[in-house]
């Protein structure tokens, strides 16, 4: 079997890349900035009840650092597995292209949710599943046609 790399394989590893800023600069920034206005210190990722009454943290202060605390784990979470899965996945030929259109639409829509979580816009962020549902559909396909040839 003959591998040949497609030069559109190039936007895959750029859409990557945002993935990578998206989420270390971009999204990491808010969970940032509400540690410092709320005196919450890394390592303790959510503040218990003591730190809460220490800090004089209102519901609304911790409401919104729980926000962009999860907002920012979720995606560590989900990358951690998703990435390897989306890289080999635009290896292949047929699926270079597509692969880069449902980045595209998972970069959208994972920073759209991220940002908007602590401002009650989250209702828009799940729509990245059909880009994520593709590009594992396409996965799928090409794992098969391994296992046929």
């Amino acid at each position: 079997m003959q591998f040949t790399l497609s030069p559109s394989y190039g936007y895959v590893l750029l859409t990557s890349l945002s993935f990578y800023l998206m989420q270390n600069f971009i999204i990491v920034f808010p969970v940032l900035t509400s540690r410092r206005k709320f005196n919450i210190k890394a390592p303790i990722q959510y503040p218990n009840d003591s730190l809460i009454k220490k800090n004089k943290l209102s519901e609304e202060d911790v409401n919104h650092y729980l926000c962009v605390q999860r907002a920012h784990e979720n995606n560590v979470e989900f990358f951690s597995f998703f990435l390897p899965l989306y890289l080999i996945t635009g290896l292949f030929p047929d699926c270079t292209d597509h692969t880069i259109y449902a980045g595209l639409v998972i970069l959208g829509f994972r920073l759209l949710g991220a940002l908007g979580y602590p401002y009650g816009l989250r209702k828009w962020s799940g729509f990245f599943h059909l880009g994520e549902w593709y590009v594992l559909y396409m996965f799928g396909g090409e794992a098969w046609k391994l296992t046929q040839a």
